[in-house]
């Protein structure tokens, strides 16, 4: 009997869908200790080999972000029945906009969202971004959108680099434009 390899993961976006698949398995599993072990990524050294087991897909260049990743997931999913894997490409600006109530205004024209996702923005650092996600995932509704998980690890990845910059626009424009905007936009 022959055996194959694994196909290697190559890709960023081939990491980060399994990273995705990995962390879907916590909250199916409803492996509540790993989900409250990466809640607290930043704040006390809490890798156990289950939670690092959730970005073993990621490279040493990739770790941080992922594991950034695994916390805001963490965080969205820890009162969570069921795992919510976000819309394909809905970045943290999209997530952002769902902060308010229909009385205090939602995104943009909600001071604590703005105020939350400006932190995340201005960040330097991954780092410097630990407690801001933290907090601005703590405001998203349990039955809101979160972030896309693949896209956020992604995001996270290029904010950490050279395409930082690109991310922050994206970011930006998803937070300030209205969804059905950018659709027409996209048509023209």
């Amino acid at each position: 009997m022959t055996t194959t390899a694994p196909t290697p993961l190559v890709t960023l976006e081939d990491r980060a869908a399994a990273f995705a698949r990995d962390l879907a398995r916590v909250v199916h599993s409803r492996d509540i200790s790993t989900l409250n072990a990466l809640t607290q990524w930043g704040r006390i050294p809490t890798w156990t080999p289950r939670t690092v087991n959730v970005v073993r897909h990621a490279t040493a260049d990739e770790f941080e972000a992922f594991s950034l990743a695994a916390m805001c997931f963490a965080q969205f999913h820890r009162s969570a029945d069921s795992m919510h894997p976000g819309r394909p490409g809905t970045s943290i600006g999209r997530a952002a906009r769902q902060i308010g109530s229909k009385k205090t205004g939602y995104g943009p024209q909600f001071g604590p969202a703005v105020d939350a996702f400006t932190r995340c923005l201005t960040a330097p650092t991954l780092t410097d971004l630990v407690e801001p996600l933290r907090a601005l995932m703590a405001r998203i509704p349990s039955d809101g959108h979160p972030p896309h998980w693949i896209t956020l690890a992604i995001d996270l990845t290029n904010l950490g680099g050279a395409g930082a910059d690109t991310v922050r626009l994206a970011w930006s424009r998803d937070f300030h434009t209205n969804r059905s905007t950018q659709d027409k936009d996209t048509q023209s």
